[in-house]
């Protein structure tokens, strides 16, 4: 699924009381189930708590769930077709199926592909799993059926890139489930009983497979509302290696869990920090002719302040982002503001499985469009819209709230000193080898690091920054590699990037159960420029 969350919506009604299931179809996620939960909306506020658990997801409905939405004028933007989403699997496995018998004929000792035998079609007026509250009981089947889909995708995928001769079709990473969408409603689907759909002749060899885990079906609570949720998030970008040299300051307001103006202003640098570095201009592709009227980064700064109006700040790498703001603040002699701000950074580390958390990967993993990446304003709206994504997955209804579900502390800035983001306990246990002082709030404390490719810095001076923070670094991957630093200006912006290369080597060891997260040198400078985690002012302006 390329567009929204892979989290779709299965509703129906039963008594006039509408049932919804979630079910993830995306990429598969070890120890994590496709179920995600089951709400009974029998309570006076059902219409727009079904507007809530569907809105901008993938709609399957049975025919009184139809009805239901159509009632509550719940309008979604996409139906599942089941029936060609089926066919869709079916014609891969047998494209697949057709690959292997023209090798073979060349290769007579190829192993032959195992294909899992696939659910029968879809046939939601008998798709029924009695367990935990009955009313849940079709929807159920319906969520199982989609899963079972996904379980036997997954093996398709396994088979094929198994096998280096298969990987043309469909490249050399796990696609996703191959959905097929309408924009109307589809009609429901009656059949007699019919046998499973058989796989071809060459599933006989595989082994009979041992009985599914049946999964205990927990009626979930009620999805919490956003209307306490409120923040402003932001994005700096800077005219050279100074933090301090910013040249543009987005913005994203966001209140009562909607995004309600977003915000792009170009700055001028303060003199002695206008140079612009050709690495930043090709970034972000602001010059220095474009800011040489603007307003300076103080008045910029006074406009933030009053946009914020005491709402804490949110940033995609707020150690970057604020820090920028403490330098700008001294070279023009400024106090800093008085803030409460949090790392959407870290709350992804902390809520998703990703490899790679840059803002592009993590924001293409909550179905956010990021289509001008290092555009300030861009970035700041993404980094918003990931922020009530995590909050809706961890059904949070608050800024406190989501920081206390995720075992974070909010960062804090004021005139004379300031406190950084971090978690309330470390994710990583320190190593014996690292360094003893390091500072356990540090986000490179207790990792275990690996340098492949070539970097600008000397690679020996960032073995010692690294350790200084708690890290502890290899000399190649292993089970215990927590992070893949990736030389060779690799910038890691596109899902793409991770497919070949020397970031395939995370790929694969992922794919084997280990969490590894692949780190850009610009990732890891950034890391290493805060080696602390608080800090005073020593001349604050009067």
């Amino acid at each position: 699924m390329n567009e929204g969350s892979s989290v779709l919506a299965v509703v129906d009604g039963v008594d006039g009381v509408p049932v919804v299931w979630w079910v993830d179809v995306g990429p598969r996620v070890a120890g994590m189930s496709r179920l995600c939960g089951a709400w009974v909306l029998d309570g006076d506020d059902r219409g727009r708590t079904l507007r809530t658990l569907t809105v901008s997801r993938v709609i399957v409905a049975t025919a009184s769930g139809q009805a239901l939405l159509d009632e509550q004028e719940v309008v979604p933007d996409r139906f599942l077709d089941t029936e060609a989403t089926f066919a869709a699997v079916v014609g891969v496995r047998d494209e697949l199926q057709a690959v292997y018998e023209g090798e073979a004929v060349r290769k007579s000792a190829l192993t032959p592909p195992r294909w899992p035998a696939l659910p029968q079609p879809l046939d939601v007026k008998r798709a029924a799993t009695p367990g935990g509250d009955p009313r849940t009981a079709r929807a159920l089947g319906i969520a199982q059926w989609l899963r079972s889909l996904c379980a036997a995708w997954d093996t398709i995928e396994e088979q094929r890139l198994a096998r280096s001769y298969m990987r043309s079709v469909g490249g050399p990473t796990t696609r996703e489930l191959p959905i097929v969408c309408q924009a109307t409603w589809p009609a429901p689907v009656h059949r007699d009983p019919a046998a499973p759909t058989e796989a071809p002749i060459v599933a006989a060899l595989v082994p009979t497979p041992r009985p599914p885990v049946e999964e205990t079906v927990v009626v979930a609570p009620v999805p919490v509302a956003l209307d306490g949720l409120s923040f402003v998030a932001i994005d700096v970008e800077t005219a050279n290696a100074h933090r301090g040299s910013i040249c543009a300051i987005g913005a994203a307001v966001v209140r009562n869990g909607v995004v309600v103006a977003t915000h792009s202003w170009m700055v001028r640098p303060a003199a002695g920090l206008d140079t612009f570095d050709r690495v930043n201009v090709r970034l972000h592709g602001i010059e220095a002719d474009m800011v040489a009227d603007q307003p300076s980064f103080a008045e910029r700064l006074d406009q933030l302040v009053e946009l914020a109006d005491g709402l804490p700040l949110v940033a995609h790498n707020a150690a970057f982002d604020i820090g920028a703001l403490r330098e700008a603040c001294i070279v023009a002699d400024r106090e800093w503001p008085t803030t409460d701000y949090a790392c959407s950074l870290l709350m992804a580390r902390r809520a998703l499985d990703l490899i790679s958390y840059r803002l592009p990967m993590v924001a293409n993993e909550c179905g956010i469009s990021l289509v001008r990446h290092h555009d300030a304003g861009s970035d700041a709206e993404a980094c918003a819209q990931v922020v009530l994504e995590i909050a809706r997955r961890r059904n949070v209804g608050t800024f406190a709230a989501l920081l206390s579900d995720l075992l974070m502390l909010p960062g804090r800035l004021d005139a004379a000193a300031w406190r950084g983001c971090h978690g309330t306990i470390s994710q990583g246990s320190l190593p014996p080898e690292a360094a003893a002082d390091a500072n356990p709030e540090h986000p490179l404390y207790g990792q275990v690091l690996v340098f492949t490719g070539a970097l600008s810095i000397r690679r020996q001076e960032a073995w010692d920054a690294a350790a200084r923070c708690g890290a502890v670094v290899d000399k190649g991957v292993t089970k215990r590699t927590t992070m893949l630093v990736v030389g060779d200006g690799f910038t890691g912006s596109d899902p793409a990037d991770f497919s070949t290369g020397k970031a395939s080597k995370a790929v694969q060891w992922r794919a084997k159960g280990h969490r590894i997260e692949v780190l850009t040198e610009a990732d890891l400078v950034d890391l290493l420029a805060e080696t602390r985690m608080s800090g005073t002012r020593e001349l604050v302006p009067a």
